[in-house]
C-alpha cells in the first residue's frame, strides 16, 4: 500500500491502495494534519506523470464539450482541443514580423566604379565591377542621388485579420510589447527600438533617420473589447542621405523578439550616386552635306535626298553611374534624322565619348531654302540630362513631294496636269485624262525666262502653289548648281492645265483655293492681286465665226453658244470658291470630255493658289 497527499476542495485528504494504472482513486481518507497540508504537497500527480488527463472532478466527462474524454485521454489532445476552441473564441494575433517594404524606386544604370576602377568615396557592389548593369530587379532597388530620403513600411505585406471584424489593422506586427525592434543599415543597427517599454511616436538616429511606431495595441474582440494577450504595432522607417553612404548600400528590419533570435524582413539594396557634375557638350559640327537625287518643277531643279556628317564630344557621361539605354545618347533634329546610341564601355569615370561622322539623313520632303539641324542630350542616371546647342546647315534646296493632283482636283505638288501654251485649242486626244497623255504635255525641265514661247511666259509651281516667279534659285548656297534665276520674269504670265470626266457635261462648278486672289474679265485684265480666269472646251467653245476659243469665267452665259462668257450663277454664285460655269448647248462630248482652265497674272502679283477642284453638274 502507498499513500499519496491530495487537495480536493480545500480539504487534504489521504488516499491508500492507489493504483497508478487505469482504476480509478479509492479510498479517500480522513484530513491530515495541519502541518501537512501547509506543505502545500497538493498532489503527486500520478496521472499526470504518466501522460494521461486522468479522472474527472465530478466523476465524468460526458457532461462537458468533448463526451470522448477518459482518464486515459493523452494530457496532450486535451490542451490542443481546449487550444482551438480559444482560437475560436478569441481574436486573432497580428502576424509575427516579417516584411518591410522599400517605397522609393531608383532607376538601372551601369557602374563607373568596382574593383578595377575604385573611386574614392564609393563602397563597391559585390560581384560587379566597372561597367557592370545594376537593373532594378526584386530586391536591388537601383541608383538614387545623394539626396534621397529612403523610406518603407514595415509589416508591408498584412492584410487585415478579418473581412468584417477587424482585430488589428492593415500593416500591423504582432508580439510588439516584447524584444528590440533594430532599423539596420549597411550591416549595423543604426537604431533599434526596446518594444518592451517604447510608447509610441519616432525613434531617431543623430542624422535624422528614424523609426516611427505607433503604441503597442490590444487585438480587438468583435464587439470593439480589448484582447489584452495580443499586441500590435503599425510604423514605418525613413533613412536620411546622411546616413548613406556613396556606391553600395544595404537596408534591413530586424525584430530581435529574444536575445539572439530575429525575424527579418528581407534585405533590400541600393546605390548612391553623389556625383554632382554637369553633362558638357563640345565641339558640335554639322557639316559634310551630300545632296542627291534631281527633279525639275517649273524649270526649277531640286534635288530629292541628302546627308550630312554630325559630331559632338560629350563629358561627364559616366560620373559616376551611366545609362545603360540603348540609346543614352539621342538627338533633337530638324529637317532630319540620325540614330541615337549606347555609351560605349568606360575605363574610367572620367571617360569623354567623342562622335564623328554621325549620320544625319534629310527626312523632309520639301526644304525651300531650307535647313536641317542636329543636337544632343545625353540620359544620365541621377543626374540632370542636358542637351547640347546644336549644329545645322542652311540653303537646302529640296523637293521630292508626290504628284496629288487628280482628274477633279488640281494641286502644286507637280505638273502632271500641265499643258504648254502652244497646245492645239482643237485637240481632242487627251486619252483617259491621265497625266501627259495630253497634247503638248508640260515640260517641268523647261526655263520660264527661257527663248521657247511655249515656257517663257508661265506661271511658277513652287512650294505646293502657283505663284509669280521671282527667286532667284541660283543664289540659294546649298542647292543644285547653275540653276534657274527667276528675279528677271516679268509680264503677264499663264497657267494652263485640265479636267477629265469620262461622261459628258455642259455644266460644272469650280472651286479656287488660295490667298490674295480676285478674278476679272479678260477684257479688265490681270493686274495686282487680280487674276483672270478662261474656260475652254476643246473643239468646242467657239465664237459667232465659228473658231474655237476661250471663254470668260467672269463674263455671264447669257444662253447663247456663242456667248464670250461662260459664268452661270445657277450652278454657283460665289466667285471663286463656289464658280457656276455653262457650255450651254455645249458639253465635253466633243472635247475629248476635259475642261481646260487658262490663268492669268501680272507681275505683281503676291498671292498664290492652293488648288482649284471641279465639280461636274
Amino acid at each position: 500500500m502507498s499513500v499519496t497527499k491530495l487537495r480536493l476542495n480545500n480539504q487534504t485528504r489521504v488516499t491508500e491502495d492507489v493504483d497508478f494504472g487505469a482504476k480509478k482513486i479509492t479510498n479517500l481518507a480522513t484530513p491530515v494534519d495541519a502541518a501537512d497540508a501547509a506543505t502545500k504537497d497538493y498532489v503527486d500527480n500520478a496521472n499526470a506523470s504518466q501522460g494521461v488527463i486522468g479522472a474527472a472532478e465530478d466523476g465524468s466527462y460526458t457532461d462537458g464539450l468533448f463526451v470522448d474524454f477518459v482518464p486515459t485521454t493523452p494530457t496532450g489532445t486535451a490542451i490542443d482541443r481546449f487550444n482551438e476552441v480559444l482560437k475560436s473564441l478569441s481574436p486573432q494575433p497580428a502576424p509575427s514580423f516579417s516584411s518591410a517594404s522599400f517605397t522609393n524606386v531608383g532607376v538601372s544604370g551601369k557602374l563607373s566604379f568596382g574593383a578595377s576602377n575604385a573611386i574614392a568615396g564609393y563602397t563597391n557592389v559585390p560581384a560587379l565591377d566597372i561597367n557592370g548593369s545594376y537593373s532594378v530587379a526584386g530586391n536591388r532597388k537601383g541608383i538614387f542621388n545623394a539626396s534621397t530620403t529612403i523610406t518603407g513600411v514595415l509589416a508591408n505585406n498584412v492584410t487585415p485579420g478579418y473581412t468584417n471584424s477587424r482585430p488589428y489593422p492593415n500593416l500591423a506586427f504582432g508580439d510588439s510589447d516584447a524584444g528590440t525592434l533594430h532599423l539596420e543599415v549597411n550591416g549595423v543597427n543604426l537604431i533599434s527600438v526596446n518594444l518592451a517599454v517604447f510608447a509610441a511616436g519616432s525613434q531617431a538616429s543623430s542624422n535624422g533617420s528614424f523609426v516611427n511606431l505607433s503604441v503597442a495595441s490590444p487585438v480587438k474582440f468583435t464587439n470593439g473589447d480589448d484582447f489584452t494577450v495580443f499586441k500590435y504595432r503599425t510604423g514605418n522607417y525613413s533613412i536620411a542621405p546622411s546616413d548613406q553612404r556613396a556606391g553600395y548600400n544595404t537596408v534591413r528590419v530586424r525584430h530581435e523578439y529574444a536575445t539572439g533570435l530575429f525575424r527579418d524582413s528581407v534585405v533590400y539594396d541600393f546605390v548612391v550616386d553623389n556625383n554632382v557634375v554637369a553633362t558638357a557638350f563640345a565641339s558640335e559640327t554639322l557639316n559634310t552635306l551630300a545632296m542627291t537625287g534631281s527633279r525639275k518643277i517649273s524649270g526649277v531643279e531640286y534635288n530629292t535626298a541628302g546627308t550630312a556628317k554630325y559630331g559632338v564630344t560629350v563629358s561627364n557621361a559616366y560620373r559616376n553611374t551611366y545609362s545603360q539605354s540603348g540609346t543614352a545618347i539621342s538627338h533633337g533634329v530638324t529637317n532630319c534624322s540620325i540614330a541615337g546610341e549606347a555609351l560605349p564601355t568606360a575605363v574610367t569615370e572620367a571617360d569623354s565619348v567623342v562622335l564623328s561622322n554621325r549620320t544625319a539623313t534629310v527626312s523632309a520632303t520639301r526644304l525651300l531654302n531650307g535647313s536641317i539641324s542636329v543636337n544632343s542630350s545625353l540620359d544620365r542616371t541621377v543626374q540632370t540630362d542636358l542637351t547640347s546647342t546644336g549644329s545645322s546647315v542652311s540653303g537646302i534646296l529640296l523637293d521630292n513631294t508626290a504628284e496629288t493632283s487628280t482628274n477633279t482636283l488640281i494641286t502644286f505638288n507637280a505638273e502632271g496636269r500641265r499643258i504648254s501654251a502652244g497646245f492645239s485649242l482643237t485637240a481632242t486626244n487627251f486619252g483617259t485624262g491621265a497625266a501627259g497623255s495630253q497634247p503638248s504635255p508640260w515640260d517641268s525641265t523647261a526655263s520660264l525666262v527661257g527663248v521657247d514661247t511655249n515656257y517663257n511666259s508661265g506661271l511658277l509651281v513652287y512650294n505646293g502653289v502657283l505663284q509669280y516667279p521671282k527667286t532667284n534659285f541660283a543664289a540659294i548656297t546649298n542647292g543644285p548648281v547653275s540653276n534657274v534665276n527667276y528675279s528677271t520674269a516679268s509680264g503677264l504670265r499663264t497657267f494652263i492645265a485640265y479636267f477629265y470626266d469620262s461622261a459628258a457635261h455642259s455644266n460644272f462648278r469650280l472651286n479656287v483655293a488660295g490667298s490674295s486672289i480676285a478674278f476679272v474679265t479678260v477684257a479688265t485684265g490681270a493686274n495686282a492681286n487680280n487674276l483672270t480666269m478662261e474656260i475652254l472646251a476643246p473643239n468646242t467653245t467657239k465664237n459667232a465665226s465659228g473658231t474655237v476659243v476661250f471663254k470668260d469665267a467672269v463674263l455671264p452665259h447669257s444662253g447663247v453658244d456663242t456667248d464670250a462668257g461662260c459664268y452661270a450663277s445657277t450652278y454657283g454664285a460665289t466667285v471663286p470658291t463656289a464658280w457656276g460655269c455653262s457650255l450651254g448647248a455645249k458639253n465635253t462630248s466633243t472635247s475629248g470630255n476635259v475642261i481646260v482652265i487658262r490663268i492669268t497674272a501680272a507681275a505683281a502679283w503676291t498671292g498664290n493658289i492652293s488648288s482649284i477642284g471641279i465639280t461636274w453638274l
